[in-house]
């Protein structure tokens, strides 16, 4: 069984992932790709009465519309006032055009409501958005761009390995893919990035909610969704996209001095890997363990036809289950503390270097969304199937 640990939903928000990585690699270290049209999601179906729990393995084609956004901001924009408005007019025309044609395809072949076949044509049909706003957005000045920015660091003398310097003492703070590669664009080509990004993110949330004939309520939850996603996104959403990106500075000094305010945490930073490296080994044995077991039970279901040993092994699995993940959240439970604990220590250091502000944005940066980015996507699936609430230790970290 592979574990693979999620990437965060930050403002890009749609961070790159599976099928997205080769196409990052194609333009050499690229992580600006904000979006990605493929999920390998793991879906957990646990027993209901008469059904035994079962880890089903699925890869679905899903389209995620997670992105940036502000609520309406003039009545108008979502995301970005200063979309031209042709590309927001022509963003409605096909919302509203998909729309009616997803409606006469679901008269036409007479597909049932509310089952996995109409979610499918929804899905491509409302895929045609995310499909316009990566037209409008990725032509090929940014994508050259984009390259560029992959060989020009923040470093006053760039080289082939200055990113990897600048974002692994990050990626060592648990910062996120995204974040990271952000923080270590010099600052022109951040600007770039965040003012391209809003643009991108204004034309898909203009499409779908023209899609979804004008339903505001919609789309506040996903507005929503992505404020509480992580830290990044929160503020990018409150912060820069309605900005305008006109003062990166704080960002650029948090990318550009991570060595140097690092050190003052060294032993705090090496003490929490350490501790993260010992724990996360810990989880990934325990929960295949679990895992293990549990196709044992289904085994011995399938075999078995009297209705007491049925419900005996269904118990017996949602103990165990249960149990495992109990014991995971008091594992996740020290990881936290000691995260906080480098997370003080990290935030005066940022003060002393770069002012409050950037403080405060950094914290914000690393704190939300934390747990969510350490954990694996199928053992984060498991909690929320079982509505298992964070650790104590974890709950502003989530």
């Amino acid at each position: 069984m592979i574990l693979t640990r999620p990437f965060s939903f930050n403002f890009v928000i749609i961070i790159i992932f599976q099928g997205i990585i080769n196409f990052i690699h194609m333009i050499s270290y690229s992580p600006y790709l904000f979006f990605f049209t493929e999920i390998y999601k793991i879906n957990i179906n646990f027993f209901q009465l008469n059904r035994m729990i079962s880890f089903d393995i699925l890869t679905k084609k899903v389209l995620l519309i997670i992105l940036v956004c502000t609520p309406l901001l003039n009545g108008t924009n979502f995301v970005y006032p200063n979309a031209p408005s042709e590309l927001v007019k022509n963003a409605k025309n096909l919302g509203t055009s998909q729309r009616l044609s997803l409606a006469n395809y679901i008269n036409k072949k007479n597909i049932i409501p509310n089952s996995e076949e109409e979610t499918t044509v929804i899905n491509e049909f409302l895929n045609k958005c995310h499909e316009y706003s990566q037209k409008v957005g990725y032509d090929e000045e940014y994508v050259q761009f984009l390259k560029s920015v992959a060989t020009s660091e923040i470093d006053n003398n760039p080289s082939s390995d200055s990113h990897y310097r600048h974002s692994k003492i990050l990626d060592l703070m648990s910062l996120d893919d995204a974040t990271i590669s952000f923080l270590t664009t010099p600052i022109e080509g951040m600007k770039k990035i965040l003012q391209r990004q809003c643009l991108i993110n204004e034309i898909d949330f203009q499409c779908v909610d023209s899609f979804y004939n004008n339903n505001h309520h919609i789309t506040s939850e996903k507005i929503d969704i992505i404020r509480n996603s992580g830290g990044f996104a929160k503020l990018m959403l409150d912060e820069e996209c309605p900005n305008n990106g006109e003062d990166l500075n704080d960002y650029h000094c948090i990318g550009v001095n991570a060595k140097e305010y690092g050190k003052l945490c060294s032993t705090s930073l090496k003490v929490y890997n350490m501790t993260k490296y010992d724990i996360d080994h810990k989880i990934l044995n325990l929960f295949a363990s679990t895992i293990t077991e549990i196709d044992k039970f289904n085994d011995m279901l399938e075999k078995s036809n009297e209705s007491e040993e049925r419900i005996r092994i269904k118990r017996e699995t949602e103990i165990l289950l249960t149990s495992t993940m109990k014991t995971i959240s008091t594992l996740e439970g020290t990881k936290c503390r000691m995260f906080t604990q480098l997370g003080k220590c990290l935030r005066n250091s940022v003060i002393n270097a770069c002012g409050r502000e950037a403080g405060r944005k950094f914290q914000t940066m690393v704190q939300i969304g934390y747990l969510r980015r350490e954990r694996f996507n199928d053992i984060n699936d498991a909690f929320q199937a079982l509505n298992m609430e964070p650790h104590r230790s974890c709950g502003t970290l989530y």
